[in-house]
């Protein structure tokens, strides 16, 4: 946590020698203090509390199911051929096609998945009482801690009620299309790269893409 809280100062402080930023100093100057105010309760008395409050419950079992539902929706949903396909569009066959990449095969679609599921129950059931020295944090404290523990898993258990109550009630969808490959809206950025993403994964592409693509690759020469 001191990290962070140095990380931040130190990135306001170094943005003002910045030749670029000199323009933005108000801008800069109306930053600082809310960085400040926000990490002003560790400089005081009950720092220490804060500190060890916050590291304990900044992420903990949260942070081990959110990898494991990314791990499980990767290898699982989107398909490990899928992923397969991206990866050899950014690094290249030569290295999707080794008989050692299918070692990221069981490492992404089982080990992974499992170990991180395993750490979320084991964090769970041994989860106890916050306390520094002989110091026991109170009830509420606790409470706060846990809450603030589940926020960091809100945003993705947030999205996916909206996601099951939107395709149920709004677009009459069936829910099955949560956990198929979108190829649709989820596509690189440049159109060149749209094209090899479309050939690799077997869809169609349109004439006026060959076209596009044929002269791209004219202007390479």
């Amino acid at each position: 946590m001191g990290h962070t809280i140095f990380y931040n100062d130190d990135f306001v402080r170094n943005r003002f020698y910045d030749d670029k930023c000199r323009d933005h100093y108000y801008e800069y100057f109306g930053f600082f203090p809310k960085i400040t105010e926000k990490n002003i309760n560790f400089t005081l008395q009950s720092g220490t509390y804060w500190i060890e409050f916050v590291d304990y419950y900044s992420g903990n079992w949260a942070v081990f199911f959110v990898g494991a539902l990314e791990a499980i929706s990767i290898s699982w949903f989107y398909g490990l051929n899928n992923f397969k396909k991206d990866l050899s569009l950014m690094i290249g066959e030569k290295y999707t096609n080794s008989k050692l990449f299918y070692g990221w095969y069981v490492c992404w679609f089982f080990i992974c998945p499992v170990y991180l599921l395993v750490l979320t129950v084991l964090s769970l059931v041994n989860s106890k009482p916050l306390k520094t020295g002989s110091y026991v944090y109170p009830r509420w404290a606790q409470i706060l801690g846990q809450l603030m523990t589940l926020s960091t898993f809100s945003g993705t258990l947030l999205w996916a009620i909206w996601l099951i109550i939107r395709n149920l009630f709004i677009t009459k969808r069936p829910l099955i299309e949560l956990i198929k490959p979108d190829f649709g809206n989820w596509k690189p950025l440049r159109k060149s790269d749209q094209l090899r993403m479309n050939r690799i994964h077997g869809l169609a592409v349109k004439q006026k893409d060959e076209i596009y693509e044929q002269t791209i690759e004219i202007e390479k020469f």
